[in-house]
Order: structure tokens, then C-alpha cells, then sequence
């Protein structure tokens, strides 16, 4: 038992704790985001909210890949958004 106590003793804690802290206020916020977008949600006419129920989804359904690759294709140097950002 004393030889571990020496190994965790020498460890450096403070990643650790940015992770639970930065894992609880993601939580917190999402969490909060997601009731008003809720509320927003059922209030709305039905056209709008089924736009809004598809946007809100896609990041459920749609794979990191996938919009990894979209990022990549939007901020291309041959697209609009990636010649801006290139020039600015």
C-alpha cells in the first residue's frame, strides 16, 4: 500500500480536474441551451419546427467523419469561405 501512495503522490492532479471542471460546465450549459431550445421548439409552428427539430438532430446523427470532411471541403482554398479567410 505505501508504494502506491508514493506513485499517486508524485502525479501531477491538475488535468484532471480541468477535465471534471470543463465537463461539468459543458453539461450545465447544454443543458440549459437544450430546454430553450425546447421550449422554443414546441412553441413553434409546425414548418419552423421541423426545421428546428432536423438542425437539432443532425449533430446526433450526422458522424464526426462526415463533418470533419465538410469542414474540410467548406474551408478549402478553392471555396469562398477558405479564399476569405486566406486573404484576411
Amino acid at each position: 500500500m505505501n508504494a502506491l501512495g508514493d506513485l499517486l503522490s508524485g502525479l501531477d492532479w491538475s488535468p484532471l480536474f480541468i477535465s471534471l471542471k470543463t465537463g461539468v460546465v459543458a453539461t450545465f450549459v447544454s443543458f440549459f441551451l437544450g430546454i430553450f431550445a425546447a421550449r422554443k421548439v414546441v412553441r413553434a409552428g409546425a414548418k419552423t419546427k421541423a426545421i428546428a427539430d432536423g438542425i437539432l438532430t443532425l449533430p446526433m446523427v450526422l458522424p464526426p467523419t462526415v463533418a470533419g470532411f465538410f469542414l474540410l471541403l467548406l474551408f478549402s482554398t478553392r471555396r469562398p469561405v477558405g479564399m476569405f479567410l486566406l486573404n484576411h
